[in-house]
């Protein structure tokens, strides 16, 4: 592939408005060494996103970038010293510095890596060719690969080179091919690469729960998440990711096209948690590992959508945040066909709610177990009650 260059208006105009990595770059190529923003960030921008983690790759060495920032005073933190990467804070932004690299052995897990000379050689070891995009001070965008820059006007996720090298150096690089696509492309383009995927999709096996994990949950929230978990429930790649799911291709992709609309029409942001309630019955805790914040509120949502409480003490019982992803499973599921506006406000009013009768109320009159039936038997009056019976009318019941 013969490297090619452009000049984006985006990416100057990031240059121009952050004096802090213009900085990081001149002390750098003043000094003799290479130094481009890189990855993400730049695939971003080109992309007609913001730019989130600003990382630089130079050709500088570890030792090198340490001393030239350490003498101007900048914190220098060794965050990945193992892989040739440093963060340097300036101006109190933090940014990564990884020297080039090639990959000298890998076994689908990790690999063993050397320093490189060219970016050509930095570039081949990425993933995909919008991730190997460099740009430069003035706003040049390098693209090494020939086709990261057109790549990125048409938004397609493509493997560098050949999929199937790519997918055997690093076994994780499948849910990326699925996450990106759902993210950065609208979905998955059919091809070589999903071919390389569906084929090599039994080394998903060989990956530790955390990485799959942490893939899972961003492709989950991603703009086209539905579409692409469909392709992966129908390439056999989601029953070895989410062992215990039990559902066709078109549950899934029905079931996550219609929580998405309903999460716009309550004006809500994508949550994993409240997307993987709809498609399981049980938290995946150890095929994904997840943290027990997260498997319990899994099953928090899951076991309120099975309720039959009214909606107000649902929210009442359950909390407002639950009560609501528990209708929006309901709607997800098909249990329910219309999510009114109703439904959430009586949840949101019920979880405001406090239960005007204490303990000491009932005493002495009552103590140990009766105590605590009583005060059951006077909430339940309340809640059936909407909420509106006050406490002296309570205690004389």
């Amino acid at each position: 592939m013969q490297s090619s260059t452009q000049t984006h208006p985006a990416v100057r105009d990031l240059m121009e408005k952050t004096p802090a990595l213009r900085f990081v770059l001149e002390i750098l190529e003043e000094a003799g060494h290479p130094a481009h923003l890189v990855g993400g960030s730049v695939r971003d921008l080109l992309m007609g996103r913001e730019a989130s983690d600003l990382d630089v790759s130079t050709r500088a060495t570890p030792e090198t970038v340490a001393a030239l920032f350490g003498r101007r005073g900048c914190k220098v933190h060794p965050t990945g010293i193992e892989h040739g990467t440093l963060t340097v804070v300036v101006d109190d932004m933090p940014f990564e510095i990884t020297t080039w690299r090639r990959d000298v052995a890998t076994d689908g897990r990790r690999a063993t890596v050397a320093f490189a000379e060219r970016i050509e050689e930095d570039a081949q070891r990425r993933d995909f060719t919008v991730n190997a995009l460099y740009a430069a001070r003035n706003g040049e965008v390098i693209d090494p690969t020939g086709l990261g820059l057109r790549d990125a006007a048409r938004g397609r996720i493509r493997f560098i080179g050949e999929a199937r090298a790519r997918i055997e150096e690093d076994h994780l690089r499948i849910l990326r091919f699925f996450r990106f696509s759902a993210s950065h492309a609208g979905g998955v383009e059919d091809g070589e690469d999903l071919a390389a995927c569906r084929a090599l999709k039994e080394h998903l096996k060989s990956l530790p729960g955390e990485r799959i994990g942490t893939e899972m949950l961003k492709l989950l929230v991603a703009p086209a998440a539905a579409a692409a978990l469909c392709e992966m429930a129908r390439s056999g790649l989601l029953p070895i990711v989410l062992p215990d799911l039990d559902l066709e291709a078109k549950d899934v992709e029905a079931r996550l096209a219609r929580l998405a609309a309903a999460e716009q029409v309550q004006g809500l942001h994508p949550c994993p948690v409240r997307r993987l309630a709809c498609l399981v019955e049980k938290a995946p805790r150890e095929a994904l590992k997840l943290s027990r914040k997260q498997a319990d509120g899994i099953e928090a949502i899951v076991e309120a959508s099975r309720s039959s409480m009214a909606p107000g003490e649902l929210g009442y019982r359950k909390g407002a945040v639950v009560a609501e992803d528990a209708f929006l499973r309901r709607f997800a599921l098909g249990c329910d066909r219309s999510l009114g506006t109703d439904l959430i406000e009586a949840a949101r009013r019920g979880a405001e709610q406090v239960f005007p009768v204490k303990a000491a109320d009932l005493m002495p009159a009552f103590s140990g177990a009766a105590l605590g039936r009583e005060l059951a038997r006077i909430e339940a009056c309340w809640v059936a009650g909407d909420f509106l019976a006050p406490r002296d009318k309570l205690l004389a019941k």
